[in-house]
């Protein structure tokens, strides 16, 4: 399926997302995506690494590298993320924003582990999750993105503004 998706491109702007149900690890995606698109003489292969980030920034930052030229960008990953934010400080936003009072409460290891397993997610992934849950791994603004995006990314206050009404 990788190498028709190719077919025809010489630039590519890859974001993959795992699944619950087949937890393949994305970097091996993006490795079996990019050996394909490089035998097929693919230009440009620019890797998006995301967390927490509004479409409209992919979007933006997409249309950016993909408009400019090849040699700006080249082989190019871009992180993405304005702010890291504990669950404790988005609640606080979310109180703020909405006029209501939202108590974040911290799930055990155990807890955590558990609702993953039976919701048909697997020990390697549940595991992983909670690195990245409990240990912060993965989390860190990347304010840099600023310099393709226009305008930068915005913080998670500013998108909820934009989007109160899917809270109501």
């Amino acid at each position: 399926i990788y190498a028709r998706t190719i077919e025809g491109h010489d630039r590519l702007f890859i974001l993959v997302s795992g699944s619950v149900n087949k937890p393949v690890s994305m970097s091996k995606i993006k490795e079996i995506f990019g050996k394909i698109a490089y035998e097929r003489r693919v230009r440009q292969i620019v890797d998006v690494s995301s967390y927490n980030v509004r479409i409209d920034d992919i979007s933006e930052c997409a249309a950016a590298v993909l408009t400019e030229p090849v040699e700006k960008h080249d082989r190019s990953i871009y992180e993405a993320g304005a702010e890291v934010l504990s669950n404790e400080q988005r609640a606080k936003i979310f109180n703020k924003v909405l006029g209501t009072s939202i108590m974040y409460e911290q799930q055990t290891i155990e807890d955590f582990y558990k609702t993953n397993i039976s919701s048909g997610m697997n020990h390697s992934f549940a595991y992983d999750l909670i690195k990245l849950a409990f240990n912060g791994e993965g989390k860190k603004a990347t304010l840099q993105l600023a310099v393709i995006l226009n305008p930068p990314l915005r913080t998670f206050e500013e998108w909820l503004q934009d989007n109160i009404q899917l809270f109501q």
